[in-house]
């Protein structure tokens, strides 16, 4: 739906909710799964997060 409100910059919204779904699905198999995730998998989760702040809130700025 973010998509159809926001055309002009569609690509952002979907990488933004990816990085969101990307935390989601490693928090799910680590806690419900019970799969113990390594260091490189939740760094990469901090990466995808802080990617997905950079665009949210530079999206304001430009």
């Amino acid at each position: 739906m973010p998509v159809l409100l926001h055309p002009a910059a569609s690509e952002w919204v979907c990488a933004a909710r990816d990085g969101v779904y990307l935390v989601t699905a490693l928090l799910w198999l680590r806690f419900v799964g019970g799969v113990r995730l390594s260091l490189w998998e939740w760094g990469g989760a901090r990466v995808a997060l802080c990617g997905m702040l950079i665009m949210v809130v530079g999206w304001g700025w430009t």
